[in-house]
């Protein structure tokens, strides 16, 4: 997330006040907003939608794992389907680093009422069945590691590992 001006923030808030920003894509709006502000301000200055999947994930204090459509790695981790069928276009991408905050994630979003989906590999041919227009995919891959233990003879294998 790139940082924000004292001007420019000053004018999302007077554009907010107008109205202005409840016609922008949560993806226009993001870009602008510095991850050291606070979740209340940053939550502040989102509309009251498209933002909320947004919002209660910032809430959750993961705003530093949101992908938006703006980012790089939105696109990338969006274009990793093997199937063209299964490619949608959430509003969001969040990328958990570990169990508990893929624990944080689902809770916000359920909490929230916010529609989602999970994705692991992302193997699934069938669109909707590890992703989602419109909502929010928590995408696993980072808990990629896979770990074998000698003594028990067994492996673990992370849900995000390809």
């Amino acid at each position: 997330m790139s940082n924000i001006s004292d001007h420019d923030f000053a004018q999302h808030i007077l554009d907010l006040q107008n109205g202005y920003l409840n016609y922008l894509p949560a993806f226009q709006i993001l870009p602008q907003l510095s991850s050291s502000q606070t979740a209340f301000q940053m939550a502040t200055l989102l509309p009251t939608s498209p933002c909320l999947e947004a919002k209660c994930l910032i809430d959750a204090r993961l705003q530093s794992q949101i992908l938006i459509p703006t980012d790089a790695d939105y696109k990338t981790r969006n274009d990793l389907y093997w199937s063209n069928s299964a490619k949608l276009q959430p509003a969001y991408i969040v990328r958990p680093r570990s169990a508990n905050e893929v624990t944080t994630a689902v809770k916000a979003l359920v909490s929230a009422g916010q529609a989602f989906a999970v994705r692991s590999g992302g193997h699934t041919n069938w669109a909707g069945s590890n992703n989602i227009d419109g909502g929010v995919t928590i995408d696993l891959g980072l808990l990629n590691a896979t770990v074998f233990d000698a003594e028990s003879e067994t492996a673990s294998i992370g849900p995000g590992a390809r």
